[in-house]
């Protein structure tokens, strides 16, 4: 049983800019977070911070470590190449345990995962752009994101 595990000790995870990959007519852009609304800003760092309990000066149950843990290796500025090549999102590696699965396939080549889209929670994915390592954050889909500019916390999540 998972609650009477002894806490593991608390991993400090690397920090890792995020991008926010936005496919439009003229092509792929990247933004940063600063470049959403304020309220998306906050919706989506919380959003993110509870799916994967990735704040390192946070209070966690025995899983909730677990997860902050197992994200704070897969960001450790060694371990990003092998996690882009790989290709899995931050959910299949941190909550799956990296098991991978038709439903965890990313639906278009600048979407979430099929999964992801359906629950509405975040979708990114570790990315070496411009010489630098990202998280890349994907989009809830093109018929979940119409009517929301990408600069909305509903672009992004739900």
């Amino acid at each position: 049983m998972l609650s009477s595990q002894r806490m593991p000790p608390i991993s400090s995870a690397d920090d890792i800019p995020w991008l926010f990959c936005v496919l439009s007519a003229g092509g792929i852009s990247y933004h940063t977070l600063h470049e959403l609304s304020p309220d998306a800003q906050e919706k989506v760092t919380e959003s993110f911070q509870s799916y994967f309990s990735a704040k390192n000066d946070a209070q966690y149950d025995a899983t909730q470590a677990i997860h902050h843990n197992t994200y704070a290796n897969m960001v450790k500025v060694s371990n990003r190449l092998a996690n882009e090549k790989r290709g899995c999102c931050v959910q299949t590696i941190v909550i799956a345990r990296g098991k991978i699965s038709r439903i965890t396939e990313q639906v278009g080549k600048y979407e979430a995962c099929g999964i992801r889209q359906r629950k509405g929670c975040p979708c990114a994915r570790i990315i070496f752009h411009h010489g630098q390592w990202a998280l890349s954050w994907y989009c809830q889909g093109s018929g979940a994101a119409s009517g929301s500019a990408w600069q909305d916390a509903a672009y992004w999540i739900r």
